[in-house]
């Protein structure tokens, strides 16, 4: 397993494991496991979006002439700065949920 994934599981277990026994214990742990989820699901995605990033910037940074050294390494500093911007995942939920509206108004648009 990748050591950016194990440790934030290692991290994750310890608070699981240090929940004391009490009637909420399952409903904290539970909490604790969503959270700590989530965190390693915004991690792979940045991951994934910086390696998207370095292909795309890689394929379009080769046609440009050699003289402009600046302007190869801006990109990747910008795009450090974007990654830093993750998006909360509560948005995607609203997301979601416009997109199943849009969708519910098209269907009934159809069989009108």
């Amino acid at each position: 397993m990748a050591s950016w994934i194990e440790k934030p599981c290692i991290d994750l277990l310890k608070k699981l494991n240090d929940i004391p026994l009490d009637d909420k214990r399952e409903s904290r742990q539970l909490t604790i496991l969503m959270n700590g989820l989530a965190e390693i699901n915004k991690e792979m995605m940045r991951r994934a979006a910086e390696s998207v990033r370095m292909q795309i910037g890689g394929e379009a940074s080769s046609p440009e002439p050699v003289t402009k050294p600046k302007a190869t390494t801006e990109p990747a500093a910008e795009s450090k700065k974007v990654m830093n911007d993750v998006p909360d995942l509560d948005d995607f939920d609203s997301f979601d949920e416009e997109l199943d509206m849009i969708e519910q108004t098209l269907i009934r648009s159809i069989s009108d």
